[in-house]
C-alpha cells in the first residue's frame, strides 16, 4: 500500500514540456557549434603567412673591388588573408639596409629569376633587371614592402653589405624576412656566378 502511494503521487513532466526542453538544447548546441565553426575559419583567413620560393644567393668571385659582390633574389607570396609588409630582411644573421633592397610586382608568373650584379650596383632609385624575358622596373624600397592578401613581390637584394662573402659558394645560407607579426625563413645555397 505504501508503495502504491509513492508511484501515485509522483508527477512527470507533461510531453510538451519534454519537447520543448529538447528543442531548446538543440538550438543551443547547433548555435555553439556554429560559433566555434566561424571563429576556426576566421582565425585561419585572418593569419598572415607569407610563401617564399626560387630563393637564389650568388657570389661573384671575378669581382676585385668589392668584399662581398653578394646578390640575392626570391619571389614572395602573401597567402595569408590580412595585410602584411618586409620590414626587414636578414642575411645569414645580418640585416640588409632599406636602400640596398629592389622590388618589382609582379603582373606574371615568375617561374625563374638571374644573376644581375651590375644593375643592382646603379645605386638609383629605379633599376631595370630581366625577369622572364623582358626587362623589369624594380624600384628601391624606402621603408616596408607592403604585401596585400594574394600580393607577389620579386625581391633583388644588393648582398654588398651581408655576410655573403667570396669563398662561400657551395655553402647554405638563411635569409629571414621579417614582418610586424611573424618571421618567415628560407635557405639557399650560395652560388658562383
Amino acid at each position: 500500500m505504501i508503495a502504491r502511494r509513492i508511484w501515485k503521487d509522483r508527477k512527470a513532466l507533461s510531453t510538451v514540456v519534454a519537447t520543448l526542453i529538447i528543442l531548446v538544447s538543440s538550438v543551443v548546441s547547433a548555435a555553439a557549434v556554429a560559433v566555434y565553426s566561424t571563429s576556426l575559419t576566421q582565425s585561419r583567413s585572418e593569419t598572415e603567412s607569407l610563401n617564399v620560393r626560387l630563393v637564389h644567393i650568388w657570389v661573384n668571385s671575378t669581382v676585385i673591388n668589392t668584399p662581398n659582390p653578394a646578390v640575392a633574389a626570391f619571389v614572395v607570396s602573401n597567402t595569408g588573408g590580412l595585410q602584411t609588409a618586409l620590414s626587414s630582411i636578414v642575411i645569414r644573421g645580418k640585416a640588409v639596409p632599406i636602400g640596398d633592397i629592389y622590388f618589382w610586382k609582379p603582373t606574371v608568373t615568375v617561374n625563374s629569376l638571374s644573376y644581375s650584379q651590375t644593375a643592382l650596383n646603379a645605386n638609383a632609385t629605379a633599376i631595370t633587371i630581366s625577369v622572364e624575358g623582358a626587362g623589369r622596373t624594380f624600384t628601391q624600397a624606402t621603408g616596408a614592402v607592403g604585401l596585400n592578401p594574394g600580393d607577389v613581390v620579386v625581391l633583388y637584394i644588393d648582398g654588398t653589405k651581408t655576410n655573403i662573402s667570396k669563398s662561400d659558394p657551395g655553402t647554405s645560407a638563411n635569409i629571414s624576412l621579417l614582418t610586424p607579426n611573424a618571421i618567415t625563413i628560407a635557405a639557399s645555397t650560395v652560388a658562383s656566378v
